[in-house]
């Protein structure tokens, strides 16, 4: 899928590809908080005989409705404030030496989103490679790191000895490590992954 931004893009600045140390960065839940701005401006909403949906990503179609027209409002992708555990993670993965990409699912609410999410990770991130899709299993990296188990799990289909970075509780698979087993864990987990030869990191 192929879509125009709007935006001019400059890649004189792009930095060389290392295809065998790639660290995949999920944005939403990952990097950027979303569901908090998103919560605060669906509380404003809320009638005084509503039941606030419990789960954000899962919510009653008249709930759903006013969350996409609060997407589709100029801004708020762009202005997210980031999360710290994905940053936590992401300063690690700078300190051993992976170059960063950043992978995120293009939102429904239309191309001003994508544009924002571009602007986004331009002013946070600008010397990580982007990469706005539909399919994040077909994405290669050593490392993925996301808060949402149905795309990591496709990922790790594609990747079996890939490396799986989340915030939940890391059984769902051998190949997930949480931040939840300490950072020492993750740290030593990454440097593991990026020693691994290429060789065997990709078949």
């Amino acid at each position: 899928m192929v879509l125009s931004t709007g935006i001019d893009m400059d890649f004189s600045n792009t930095p060389p590809l290392d295809a065998g140390h790639i660290a995949l960065f999920d944005m939403d839940e990952t990097l950027v908080d979303f569901q908090g701005p998103l919560r605060d401006r669906l509380l404003l909403t809320q009638g005084p005989e509503e039941v606030f949906p419990s789960n954000l990503w899962d919510m009653p179609d008249h709930w759903y409705q006013r969350a996409q027209a609060i997407k589709r409002e100029p801004g708020f992708w762009r202005n997210l404030p980031r999360l710290q555990w994905g940053w936590d993670v992401l300063n690690i993965c700078q300190e051993i030496g992976y170059d960063i990409h950043i992978l995120t699912k293009g939102p429904t609410t239309g191309p001003q989103a994508w544009a924002e999410k571009v602007e986004w990770v331009r002013e946070h991130l600008p010397s990580a490679t982007l990469h706005i899709t539909d399919d994040k299993r077909i994405a290669y990296g050593r490392v993925f790191v996301d808060d949402y188990w149905p795309f990591m799990e496709l990922w790790l289909r594609h990747r079996p000895r890939g490396l799986g970075i989340v915030n939940y509780e890391s059984s769902k698979h051998e190949n997930l490590v949480s931040i939840h087993d300490g950072m020492d864990v993750v740290r030593e987990r990454l440097q593991e992954a990026f020693d691994m030869p290429l060789r065997d990191a990709i078949l």
